[in-house]
């Protein structure tokens, strides 16, 4: 079993980000940690007003774990209110993105599955 502490994962400027700051992310684990077919789990940090711009994927599935903050997420056009606790699937060839609409932080953990 390996475990890793998100507090001891070093945090880099995401590829997409809009807004004030910067999307962060840390890359927790990748494919080779698992011994079947998973792409990454990554840890991410949306700051106050900025934003995971909507983009698509066409080689995986994404899980977003949203554990503290709220905003808006956006899937195939439609927004919906997210916070602290919820999960949402962007599934193969769909567009999302994630909109931090409020004053704290979104933590998050991203889970990427190629398909």
């Amino acid at each position: 079993m390996l475990i890793r502490s998100i507090q001891s994962l070093t945090m880099q400027l995401a590829g997409h980000s809009s807004g004030p700051a910067p999307v962060l992310f840390a890359e927790a684990f990748t494919g080779e940690d698992f011994k079947g077919k998973w792409g990454f789990v990554e840890y991410v940090m949306v700051p106050s007003k900025s934003a995971i711009p909507v983009h698509k994927h066409e080689k995986d599935e994404e899980l977003y774990f949203i554990f503290e903050g709220s905003g808006l997420m956006i899937i195939d056009g439609q927004e919906y209110e997210v916070g602290a606790g919820d999960l949402a699937i962007c599934c193969l060839g769909s567009s999302h993105g994630l909109r931090n609409t409020s004053q704290q932080d979104i933590k998050l953990i991203v889970v990427g599955i190629p398909v």
